[in-house]
């Protein structure tokens, strides 16, 4: 639990979750959950992406742990989702495994940012 304070996370389930069911590190999680929304932030208009941020809990902290992640660059300019994962450690098998939890998450708290997210990923 201190790990996911120091990581700043308002709500730390989705980071838990996935280092206990997919064996990865909590900045591996952080880091991958904000690949996918910084995925998301690039594909969508600003509005529906600012659904988004609204509506789940801790967004923002997972698009700031992406962005250290990708040191300025786009997820373009890495490969994508999958070139960011393999950025932290993670091969980019992983992808498909993160996101299903990822939609779960974010369907907990908006079924219309779940379903904007699923449309980009």
């Amino acid at each position: 639990k201190k790990a996911m304070t120091n990581v700043g996370m308002a709500t730390p389930q989705l980071t838990t979750d996935l280092t206990k069911e997919l064996g990865v590190t909590a900045a591996q999680a952080t880091g991958g959950v904000g690949a996918m929304l910084q995925a998301a932030a690039e594909k969508l208009p600003a509005s529906e992406m600012q659904t988004i941020t609204k509506a789940v809990p801790g967004a923002n902290n997972y698009l700031e742990a992406a962005q250290k992640a990708l040191g300025g660059a786009k997820l373009s300019e890495l490969g994508g989702v999958q070139g960011t994962f393999n950025k932290l450690g993670l091969s980019p098998e992983m992808v498909d495994k993160f996101k299903p939890h990822v939609l779960d998450y974010v369907g907990k708290y908006s079924p219309t940012a779940r379903g904007l997210l699923t449309n980009v990923l």
